[in-house]
């Protein structure tokens, strides 16, 4: 019956895992057959291999043993890590959880498991719309939309500084500079094409003037602001008819960021799964 059991299991993880016996086989330095003779119930791993399966899998070994009944959902495991830490090391666990999703799980899932490279993956939109999501307190907020406009997810600690940096006079003049660009209807119309799979990294002013239906002029005033506070760069292109200016943009997610955040807002759509808030500020230091 255990044999059975870690055989239906292997067979199950392998198949959800998306990888062939011959994988399986070689990432543990292995024979095929002593893979398949598992799967079928013929033989069982030794302890050294149950181990080594379970890490290869990204399972816990009582799993894979049959020792627990199924996976812990998301919130079981986050909730079994976090339990017994007090609110200020939960909210520095929960940067960490974000950074390590998406540095080490989001980014490693899909590497080409021979050549070690990155592979291009179409993350398809949201699973389910959900309603959106708001906790607010003292020491840390939390602000989750996903749906089908938009899946964003703000997370913010109570920093040292108090929001200092917003009252130095260079830094509002750079960050009046940029919300003004932004504020205007023609820079969001520029915006939405250079984001959208039309456009090519690299275009001309007179591209996007073709499909915006804006004035070449115009087009080029807002490309240029762009260049100074967004990832884009702007070259000059030598051709035998004349030089043309180039401008090349892959796309900036915290400009995208901020208009989500604004869209979300000017929708005033206030339909909540949860939505807490004791309407403390994000302010650092103790209460007085």
């Amino acid at each position: 019956m255990q044999e059975y059991s870690i055989a239906k299991k292997l067979v199950e993880l392998r198949t959800k895992a998306g990888v062939t016996q011959e994988q399986v086989a070689k990432a543990l330095s292995i024979s095929n057959k002593t893979v398949s003779k598992w799967e079928n119930g013929t033989s069982s791993p030794d302890l050294s291999m149950v181990v080594a399966l379970a890490r290869y899998y990204d399972v816990s070994t009582d799993l894979l043993l049959g020792l627990t009944e199924g996976e812990m959902t998301v919130g079981q495991a986050i909730y079994e890590d976090f339990k017994g830490k007090d609110r200020f090391e939960v909210a520095v666990s929960a940067f960490e959880v974000v950074r390590k999703v998406i540095c080490e799980c989001f980014y490693t899932v899909d590497k080409d498991p021979v050549s070690h490279n990155a592979c291009k993956k179409v993350v398809p939109g949201p699973l389910q719309s959900m309603p959106k999501t708001r906790v607010s307190t003292g020491e840390l907020s939390g602000y989750i939309v996903n749906s089908n406009e938009m899946n964003i997810a703000v997370l913010q600690l109570q920093n040292e500084s108090n929001f200092s940096w917003l009252n130095d006079y260079e830094n509002q003049k750079r960050m009046a500079a940029m919300f003004k660009a932004l504020s205007d209807t023609d820079m969001l119309a520029v915006l939405a094409f250079i984001h959208s799979p039309l456009c090519s990294e690299s275009f001309t002013a007179e591209f996007v003037s073709e499909h915006t239906g804006l004035d070449v002029a115009k087009v080029k005033e807002k490309l240029d602001e762009l260049v100074c506070f967004t990832k884009g760069t702007k070259s000059l292109l030598h051709r035998i008819s004349g030089d043309v200016e180039v401008y090349s943009f892959l796309g900036d997610e915290m400009i995208t960021a901020v208009l989500s955040l604004v869209f979300d807002r000017v929708q005033a759509q206030h339909m909540y799964y949860m939505n807490w808030t004791n309407g403390k500020k994000l302010v650092w230091g103790n209460e007085e």
